[in-house]
């Protein structure tokens, strides 16, 4: 993984971008200039701000690119002298992209604030400390070793220290979490970074944070003056199950503190080889059930009772927090033998995937992916299976099927609330690879055939890659039917964007959390 892929840069400019997606209209965007796909300025943005944002992205862009040339020399280096220079091109690098962070959250005003420059400084710290871990594995000679030792300790240190508790998780106490006051914060809510839930940390069977069992936590107010019995909500990012990290999206973390509600946010075991192997749903389920038998834990530390939590998750995390949840009413489906030490209140998806089988989702993903038929299956084989092998593709059908939320909805399920994305459309291709990038095509009515379903093959599908309407129907039907308390919301933004987008939106789900933590399973109609 690359120590660039998160910046401080980007932490700022692309909040700051993406708060301009899906608008409708767009002034013409100076030359040689791209924002990323399906992304577009709003119409009346004034022309200043939009050239000053568009200029810091270049910027962005060029200190990017320098600070990966110069961590290819810096790896590549056989003596002190070149290694140096490697380094210092790499700091130079670094400090621009600092630098128009802090220009970029200056530029937006109250759009970026200071704690999400500040974490996506941490962020940029953390992935650097990675890397030199790793250069120090590797370092044969002692001047070499030396140095990287020097940096690593000086990166740790920026990135708020090793993670807290990891020789121990269960005997976390308060003086372990360290906290500080988020900045901006009018309430204050209290921030730790890389708290342990469990012993796989970075170079403990993790090759990095990434793939650690840690997360972070924000608290309503310092220990000590916490609500006795504390309202709880646990997020696990997205990322396709195979990238992302837990500093996403703060804004609403924060906003749920300022709430009164204890937040964490987790890391979990990817399915993506480059950042730690190959796992499977089952493997991330057992890392979310880890954190949850954490929480009694994490609550004796901080001196209050949490007698239950609520659970979500944007995209892939959407749908492992509906799994999670899910399962605890139906633990024969899976027979993962979860623990489930702290009951699940209710489930928040924000446009999680609820039914993996549908040729409309391999169809979505392939079309936003590229990827090939006969890759993707193998992919899909290893979240279902464990193994990338696939019998048949009525096999992959089936195991997938095992993993798809709306197909686990009964009487028991906690209520759920559904904030799914309609508007974009990535035009299909009509034809997908069955092999390679330049094997064979096959016309995507064979793909419906194979798969048994009569459905009509739809014109284009939904830019999420989940095909964001059919998830949200049919997980609301069969809520329906089951007779299961439920909140739901189809809003005109795109994927994993309503929060980010929608003020309307943070209120809709904050009074519906408020609500079925509030209130037995049997609650009434959802909030307004």
């Amino acid at each position: 993984m690359n120590i660039m892929t998160i910046s401080a840069a980007a932490a700022a400019l692309t909040i700051t971008a993406t708060a301009f997606a899906q608008a409708q209209q767009a002034p013409a965007m100076p030359q040689g200039m791209q924002l990323p796909q399906g992304m577009q300025l709003p119409q009346g943005m004034q022309q200043g701000m939009m050239e000053a944002a568009f200029a810091a992205m270049g910027q962005i862009a060029a200190a990017q690119k320098e600070a990966e040339s110069a961590e290819a020399a810096l790896f590549a280096a056989t003596d002190k002298a070149s290694r140096e220079a490697a380094w210092a091109r790499y700091e130079a690098a670094e400090k621009k992209m600092m630098a128009v962070a802090d220009m970029g959250a200056q530029m937006m005003g109250g759009m970026v604030d200071a704690g999400q420059v500040d974490m996506g400084k941490q962020m940029l710290y953390s992935q650097t400390a990675d890397k030199l871990a790793a250069g120090l594995a590797k370092a044969t000679d002692p001047e070499a070793k030396a140095f990287f030792e020097a940096k690593l300790k000086e990166y740790r240190e920026k990135a708020g220290g090793e993670a807290k508790g990891a020789a121990d998780p269960a005997a976390l106490t308060a003086e372990d979490l360290k906290f500080t006051k988020w900045p901006g914060s009018k309430t204050g809510v209290m921030f730790s970074r890389n708290v342990a839930y469990g012993t796989r940390q970075v170079g403990k069977g993790a090759p990095a944070a990434d793939v650690a069992q840690i997360y972070d936590l924000y608290i309503p107010a310092p220990v000590g003056k916490l609500e006795p019995k504390s309202k709880f909500f646990l997020y696990i990012h997205g990322g396709a199950w195979a990238s992302g990290t837990k500093d996403w999206p703060t804004q609403i973390f924060v906003g749920l503190a300022e709430r009164g509600y204890i937040v964490a946010t987790m890391n979990y075991a990817l399915n993506n080889p480059a950042l730690g192997g190959v796992h499977s749903f089952a493997d991330m389920l057992k890392d979310v059930d880890a954190m949850v038998s954490h929480v009694p834990v994490l609550a004796k530390a901080l001196g209050v009772e949490i007698p239950r939590i609520a659970v979500g998750g944007s995209s892939a995390g959407g749908h492992l927090a509906l799994l999670y949840g899910y399962d605890g009413a139906n633990p024969e489906a899976l027979g993962l033998g979860l623990a489930h030490a702290v009951p699940v209140a209710c489930i928040f998806s924000d446009c999680g995937p609820t039914d993996l089988a549908s040729p409309e989702f391999s169809v979505a993903g392939m079309n936003a992916t590229k990827q090939p038929f006969a890759e993707s299956c193998a992919n899909f084989s290893t979240l279902s299976t464990g193994k990338p092998e696939f019998a048949s593709l009525q096999a992959l059908v089936k195991s997938s099927r095992a993993y798809s939320p709306a197909y686990l909805v009964n009487k028991k399920c906690p209520p759920t609330i559904c904030l799914y994305g309609r508007n974009g459309k990535i035009p299909t291709t009509g034809m997908y690879r069955t092999t390679s990038a330049n094997g064979p095509k096959k016309p995507y009515s064979n793909l419906w055939k194979e798969i048994g379903s009569t459905a009509k093959v739809p014109a284009s599908v939904s830019t999420d890659g989940i095909v964001a309407v059919q998830n949200f129907v049919l997980l609301t039907n069969r809520l329906h039917k089951a007779s299961v308390p439920y909140a739901a919301k189809l809003a005109p933004h795109g994927h994993t964007m309503i929060l980010q987008l929608d003020p309307s939106s943070r209120t809709w789900l904050y009074k519906n959390l408020d609500k079925y933590m509030a209130a037995p399973a049997a609650a009434a109609a959802p909030a307004k």
